[in-house]
């Protein structure tokens, strides 16, 4: 196995640069994975180290070795694609592959590369065509394959439950450019914008405008047209840094968020749809300020459209971001 080293990466198409001086350190037996919205570049990236791609500039390292220039097959690395990239006349499991199911043609694919025994394994969205319970049992047997050979492997995917229930590290990429690096848990409690807020989590995070009213060591203090129970106080490292009356974006994940009696509420919701999951339930209303709100609770409920509840959520919990959308 090896470790691998991003230097100031920086891909043109033409005139059009996609890729923005990415710089990255992946330890040797690593499991990371590079997420983002479609378009992103994260596919760009994970081509450029394996050499399917040339690079405009910087530099790719692979186990202490410079690799600019050399050709894709002396990198050691194997990759595993989106399409399987099977040869259609070659039996595999004593079928073909077209007789083959899209888990059975992806376990092969994986299987091809391991016979390899490469330094560095690159996955490029290599679930994306299978449906719901095969992508589940896929990432397990993944997961499981990782544990095994402890090699290091990079993953590419758009779907955040992917990036989250596999990386040990996630890069995630918006517009060519690195958001946030860190391991799942630290963007999902942590982010770093509002971009990174309002992607990772199912389902995304709320956001509501407020606006600065007092600031002392260690918190500030925010109104809203969203709350009816006077300002709010929420933690924060940087206070000094917030003028009074400044606006700022709070966001809550419908997860933090409780429906109470409104005596104890800190906003009101009227609820416009109810989704019943069974073991959770959704619910999508609108504040008394006209914002759109999520929340999340345990098991069934019977609330129904129009009914109007009182919401509250515990300070911790809550983030603020500022006019610029940098998490403060």
């Amino acid at each position: 196995m090896a470790g691998l080293n991003l230097r100031n990466i920086v891909k043109r198409f033409g005139k059009t640069e996609v890729i923005h001086g990415v710089s990255l350190d992946i330890d040797e037996g690593e499991f990371v994975v590079f997420v983002g919205p479609s378009g992103c570049g994260k596919s760009t990236l994970l081509r450029i180290i394996a050499g399917l791609e040339e690079v405009t500039e910087g530099e790719i390292w692979i186990g202490g070795e410079n690799v600019n220039g050399v050709e894709p097959a002396k990198r050691g690395v194997a990759m595993v694609f989106q399409t399987y990239a099977l040869y259609p006349h070659t039996p595999y499991l004593k079928r073909r592959p077209k007789e083959l199911s899209g888990g059975q043609r992806q376990r092969v694919a994986i299987g091809r590369a391991i016979v390899r025994e490469p330094e560095v394994f690159l996955f490029d969205e290599p679930l994306s065509n299978l449906d719901a319970e095969l992508r589940v049992q896929m990432r397990i047997e993944i997961s499981k394959l990782h544990s095994s050979l402890q090699t290091t492997m990079v993953y590419v995917t758009h779907d955040q439950v992917e990036a989250m229930t596999l990386a040990e590290k996630i890069v995630l990429i918006n517009e060519g450019k690195i958001e946030q690096i860190g391991r799942p848990m630290d963007l999902y409690q942590s982010p770093a914008n509002l971009f990174v807020a309002g992607f990772i989590g199912s389902p995304k995070m709320n956001f509501l405008k407020v606006k600065v009213v007092g600031a002392k060591q260690g918190s500030v203090t925010i109104e809203s047209p969203d709350f009816f129970d006077g300002p709010v106080a929420i933690p924060t490292v940087r206070p000094s840094v917030l003028e009074l009356g400044s606006e700022l974006t709070l966001g809550v994940r419908p997860e933090h968020l409780r429906i109470v009696p409104k005596p104890e509420a800190n906003g009101l919701l009227t609820i416009e749809v109810v989704e019943s999951l069974g073991d959770s339930t959704l619910v999508h209303g609108l504040t008394s300020g006209n914002n759109r709100l999520s929340i999340t609770l345990r098991g069934f409920n019977d609330l129904r459209h129009t009914d109007s509840v009182g919401f509250c959520f515990a300070s911790k919990d809550a983030h603020l971001f500022d006019a610029a959308g940098i998490a403060v």
